[in-house]
């Protein structure tokens, strides 16, 4: 029988190959029983559960892949699975009065009927050119992709979503996020909070918001505007570039693995 043995400071992982497979958050140590091969790892950095896959950093700042058979893979096809059963809806609005917007939400099941809205959220009228969902940031159709479960028409003020839509996502999202324009100003209004950038672009592929500001770039809701250059997330990590020329990899909670 083959084993994998690693050892390591910080994270401490043992026995990954993934059968039964179990992850405590507090030390960040996962354990299965099935080894089909050896591989020696030191000091992992960082690592993230992808179902039959790990995405990790060595100390050396490498990024690769474990599969469920203990292999190690560089880019591998990794599937989401679909899911079954009775999935919430979600369906956001936002309402025009005569002083405000007003952002509501309506949670239901497909066995029931829809539940009267819920105002989440709200902005003064006062000096906004445009308010609209970040998904639609283009106001082309063509530049939003065809999602079987997105049920929505091409509406700038409604959303329509279920459950599965984002259920795979492996960093935070921010789904009913409002673009807010001001003259030349852009801001996002999410969860009574509104911050205004230089300049907002949403990226289809992974649903967040990249944000400028004086030219530097960050992500809304995980990291401040302070790179140089930042790349998109590929699962769990996005590489970037700061002003001083230090590279390296930023985790869906905004934290940095330096190269």
């Amino acid at each position: 029988m083959k084993y994998i043995l690693l050892i390591f400071i910080f994270p401490v992982i043992t026995n990954y190959g993934f059968s039964q497979v179990t992850d405590s958050l507090a030390s960040k140590t996962s354990k299965t029983p099935e080894l089909d091969e050896k591989v020696m790892v030191e000091e992992l950095k960082f690592i993230k559960y992808l179902g039959d896959y790990r995405q990790v950093l060595d100390n050396q700042n490498n990024l690769f892949y474990i599969n469920n058979r203990g292999e190690k893979e560089l880019n591998p096809i990794i599937n989401v699975y679909a899911s079954c059963g009775n999935p919430a809806n979600y369906v956001y609005e936002i309402i025009e009065t005569n002083k405000e917007y007003i952002l509501t939400e309506n949670i239901y099941y497909d066995n029931e009927k829809e539940n009267s809205p819920t105002q989440i959220d709200s902005i003064s009228k006062k000096g906004i050119n445009k308010i609209y969902f970040a998904q639609y940031q283009s106001l082309s159709t063509s530049d939003i992709p065809t999602y079987s479960n997105l049920k929505t028409q091409f509406n700038l003020r409604k959303i329509e979503f279920d459950e599965y839509r984002y259920n795979y996502s492996f960093i935070k999202i921010f789904p009913f996020a409002l673009i807010i324009e001001k003259t030349n100003k852009k801001g996002i209004l999410y969860k009574k909070k509104l911050t205004f950038y230089d300049d907002i672009k949403y990226d289809y592929d992974s649903d967040l918001l990249k944000v400028e500001i004086k030219n530097r770039y960050g992500y809304f809701g995980i990291t401040e505007c302070k790179y140089a250059e930042v790349n998109k997330y590929v699962y769990g990590l996005a590489k970037f570039k700061l002003p001083n020329g230090e590279t390296g990899y930023i985790d869906g909670e905004g934290k940095e693995y330096k190269d």
